[in-house]
């Protein structure tokens, strides 16, 4: 190769990138507020629904909801139309979708080891 061809390959790399650095930032900058409004639809279209449907989606009882719904940290909203709790169907989903399944200690198969006889029943 040619020192001009070198010369030539490096400037089309490095003018390459630069073109992609600029239309990345351009498309950010129609990016940000096209997501800021579609949060913002969200939260407007955001559908409240009351314990007996929350449990349905959740597949759960009245009672483990009740608990869940004041627990430090959760997902679930919950807010209150006189005193009847209803829960933001937005973030029953997001709850349903984070939770992922767990063995209970107590429930896990304990491993016989090969060597071991096991007996006949």
């Amino acid at each position: 190769m040619h020192a001009l061809e070198e010369i030539s390959a490096a400037f089309g790399t490095t003018f390459a990138s630069a073109i992609q650095h600029a239309v990345a930032i351009e498309v950010e900058k129609v990016a940000k507020p096209l997501r800021e409004e579609l949060e913002l639809l969200r939260q407007l279209s955001d559908i409240h629904v009351n314990t007996s449907e929350a449990c349905r989606i959740l597949d759960c009882s009245r009672g483990w909801i009740e608990k869940e719904r004041s627990r430090p940290g959760t997902l679930i909203s919950v807010s209150y139309l006189d005193s009847k709790p209803t829960y933001s169907r937005a973030s029953l989903l997001a709850y349903q979708a984070s939770r992922t399944p767990k063995l209970h200690a107590t429930n896990r198969r304990k491993k016989m080891p090969v060597d071991s006889p096991t007996t006949a029943w």
